[in-house]
């Protein structure tokens, strides 16, 4: 497959502050990457130098191929959708889609065509002629997406587009982008603070910390995965439990604190003698009934799930479990599936 997108030892400064420490990702023609990381990370700032915003101290991007470091934005064949969706007040929908085509002058007939095929695309073929004033803000992002896809272009760079929208309308945003993808097959990198907007539209995700790389991979791989604490903290909602404990290996036992323990088959293989380490378990991975013994701190009631609080040894852990199971606050036993248990360094916070 062709490299719709490579990034090779990338670095950002502004003056003697380092933004952006070596970053080098690449994806393959119709992929979908999301960058993703807390506010500050750095992700937004290499999102401007793909587009060719911002110069790069060191390093080098390739678009299909073709070495872009030091081309400007407008030749870079990419098409950008911003947060704000930047939409041209006093022109119509279908003005604001073709303007990038009228000022490249493309016949008009063209542009008629390949403005309604776009609109059609996006179920705003009914909205040609309405302004930007008269939009709802799901149409207007639609309007800006319109504009970028008209373009056809090598890569699609998304902004945080959906920030502004209300949590429904995000949602349903959210699967029209992902449906888009599909249809079109065209090569994507998204910005986005938000984790579930991450593991919903990617086909590859980028974990950044502080201007650093934290890992590289699939959705399920990020998740099921994570190769450091910061990411196993990060992705997820709530986020995967991370506990202080200790092991003994000959035993297969994980302990936490003095009298809660757990039997991890094969541990040996895993962990190579006895040692504190932090052990990182997700709340689904929590069922009633079994050896550790807990008592709630904290029942929650959502609906579809139930959140229960309780200590191990000392930290305060979270588990997802039905809403339909009857919980109260006495002691319980749990189980853990141990299968997809992570381990990770005390002191480094790297999976072992």
């Amino acid at each position: 497959m062709t490299t719709a997108l490579s990034i090779k030892s990338l670095f950002k400064s502004y003056g003697s502050v380092e933004i952006l420490k070596d970053i080098s990702v690449s994806i393959e023609k119709g992929e979908f990457l999301v960058l993703v990381g807390p506010s500050g990370c750095g992700k937004s700032t290499l999102l401007n130098c793909i587009a060719g915003l911002e110069d790069v101290t060191a390093g080098t991007i390739e678009i299909n191929g073709r070495d872009v470091t030091q081309i400007p934005p407008k030749d870079r064949d990419i098409a950008m959708v911003f947060q704000s969706y930047a939409l041209y007040p006093t022109m119509s929908v279908g003005e604001n889609i073709g303007f990038g085509m009228r000022i490249r002058h493309v016949p008009q007939t063209e542009i008629n065509q390949r403005t309604g095929d776009v609109a059609r695309l996006l179920q705003i073929d009914h909205l040609l002629d309405r302004r930007p004033s008269q939009l709802s803000g799901g149409q207007r992002q639609r309007v800006a997406m319109g504009r970028a896809l008209v373009r056809d272009p090598a890569l699609f760079l998304f902004d945080e587009p959906l920030s502004n929208l209300d949590a429904k309308l995000r949602v349903e945003m959210r699967g029209e982008i992902k449906k888009l993808h599909e249809t079109t097959g065209t090569s994507i990198v998204y910005v986005t603070h938000d984790q579930i907007e991450a593991m919903t539209l990617a086909t590859k995700i980028v974990v950044l910390k502080d201007g650093i790389v934290q890992q590289v991979g699939t959705p399920d791989e990020i998740y099921n995965s994570p190769q450091t604490t910061f990411v196993a903290d990060f992705m997820g909602s709530p986020p995967m439990n991370l506990i202080a404990a200790s092991t003994d290996p000959d035993s297969s036992a994980v302990k936490f604190g003095n009298d809660q323990v757990v039997h991890v088959p094969g541990l040996a293989d895993k962990v190579s003698a006895r040692s504190s380490i932090i052990v990182g378990i997700r709340p689904e991975d929590f069922s009633i009934g079994g050896e550790l013994k807990v008592t709630p701190i904290s029942l929650e009631h959502t609906g579809s799930d139930n959140f229960v609080s309780f200590k191990l040894g000392e930290t305060v852990a979270t588990a997802r479990l039905s809403g339909r199971a009857h919980l109260s606050h006495s002691e319980m036993g749990f189980s853990v599936d141990t299968s997809h248990m992570c381990f990770f360094d005390t002191q480094t916070g790297d999976r072992i």
